[in-house]
């Protein structure tokens, strides 16, 4: 069994399927590029890890790009996603004795990031990497745990108190990693400049 794994949340880059909200302001085509630019970008920064990174896609078609990356290319399987995340974990978690899932559109994502929620996990049963709009961007885990996943309101301002909510319901020990933003509406597109 390996130490750890992080799954990386991506979908396949397709114009009209990826970010719809910064797509309804910038146009489809500009969202696409820009997509695909955080999608290497988090490729590039999480590539350093030391530990087996997957890139989890909701489709085929990342699988070449997942191999230059030096990273396992695999397909989100379950109906929304909570669900796709439940099932990664599960499957994560029968190789290895933690993994965090992490999403693509965090700038400030990083591996050292991704390490210092890991020590964090030495102690707690759920980590979680707030986002400034009220989600989060990491989620990280010992034991897989279905029903974390149940019964959250996705791409609300509520996920991040609501999985909180769920896994004191549930009598887990929780830690949170330092906020972040993420790249959702044109308003953001600002941070991203130098």
């Amino acid at each position: 069994m390996i130490d750890r794994q992080v799954a990386v949340f991506a979908r396949v880059p397709v114009k009209g399927r990826v970010k719809a909200r910064l797509a309804r302001e910038i146009g489809a085509s500009e969202a696409l590029r820009l997509y695909r630019e955080l999608l290497d970008g988090a490729l590039t920064r999480l590539s350093v890890l030391n530990c087996r990174v997957l890139l989890y896609a909701d489709g085929t078609g990342l699988e070449d790009t997942a191999r230059q990356a030096g990273m396992q290319a695999r397909v989100q399987v379950g109906n929304g996603l909570g669900m796709r995340m439940a099932n990664a974990f599960r499957d994560m978690l029968q190789e290895s004795q933690a993994a965090a899932v992490v999403g693509v559109d965090i700038p400030l994502l990083d591996a050292d990031y991704i390490e210092s929620a890991f020590e964090l996990l030495t102690d707690s049963d759920v980590v979680l990497g707030p986002t400034e709009d009220g989600g989060y961007c990491l989620i990280a885990l010992k034991q897989p745990n279905r029903a974390l996943f149940d019964d959250i309101s996705w791409g609300s301002s509520d996920v991040c108190a609501q999985t909180m909510e769920k896994a004191q319901s549930l009598g887990l020990s929780l830690s949170c990693a330092k906020t972040l933003w993420d790249v959702d509406v044109a308003a953001d597109l600002e941070r991203l400049m130098p």
